[in-house]
């Protein structure tokens, strides 16, 4: 829709943020959550500090599609965020053979 309520993204920042919900964030989640802060153009860089260091666990970055590498690198560009561990992590992840079909 497009429609921006920064009071609802600081507070879904701050919950997705949140360590008792850290451990249950995907790579469909994070991908998802990047793609929503971006796609709005809200830049909360502790969220996406704490998203870039999920995506470094080596089970969640083991699962990460196309797709949800596309979504999550497309996200952190538009935002200016520069993580070259975290973008270094999925740039290999996206090299690997079960990735590229």
């Amino acid at each position: 829709i497009g429609i921006l309520n920064l009071q609802l993204m600081d507070a879904f920042a701050e919950r997705a943020a949140h360590a008792d919900l850290q451990c249950h964030l995907n790579s469909q989640g994070i991908a998802n959550i990047a793609w929503a802060f971006a796609k709005l153009t809200v830049t909360d860089q502790q969220l996406m500090d704490v998203l870039a260091e999920r995506v470094l666990d080596r089970d969640v970055l083991g699962s990460f599609s196309p797709q949800e590498i596309g979504n999550t690198l497309w996200a952190y560009a538009k935002l200016g965020i520069l993580n070259v561990k975290f973008m270094d992590a999925l740039a290999d992840r996206a090299m690997q053979d079960s990735v590229i079909v």
